[in-house]
């Protein structure tokens, strides 16, 4: 199967000369949040390497898309994404291979089963009840 890798964002220069090979396209310039969303809904999968991301917003959003992530395995985002497949080791390559093809199998079921597990665990409304009780528990009222 023949991939393009399409990069989104701004990278320093090294990256930048890697970024020319003929199978990559290259997206520079600010994007809209729609714009984002759509890149993640179209893709085959996001590669997300970052060790700093806080939260791991980017594959969580990517699997509410529907789309499989392949994403480092940092604290916060193993924790946010609770085994999700695709999660790798950053410094090992095998690691990261297993989890490419782990990502990649995936199928749309799974994929929507990813999707509403991460939903229900992290929606608006549940942030919310847990935020009241926490603050009601605080203020002695239960």
């Amino acid at each position: 199967m023949q991939f393009r890798l399409r990069i989104l964002g701004d990278l320093d220069d090294e990256a930048e000369r890697l970024a020319t090979h003929p199978r990559v396209d290259r997206v520079r310039g600010s994007l809209s949040n729609e714009d984002i969303a759509m890149e993640m809904a179209q893709a085959r999968a996001l590669i997300f390497p970052s060790e700093y991301e806080g939260f791991g917003l980017p594959p969580f959003e990517a699997l509410c898309l529907g789309t499989p992530a392949i994403y480092a395995r940092t604290a916060a985002t193993a924790e946010v994404l609770c085994g999700t497949p695709g999660g790798y080791d950053s410094t090992d390559e095998q690691s990261f291979r297993k989890a490419f093809d782990e990502a990649l199998r995936l199928s749309d079921e799974d994929l929507q089963r990813l999707q509403s597990r991460l939903r229900d665990r992290y929606s608006w409304v549940k942030v919310g009840q847990r935020t009241l009780e926490v603050y009601r528990s605080l203020a002695g009222r239960t």
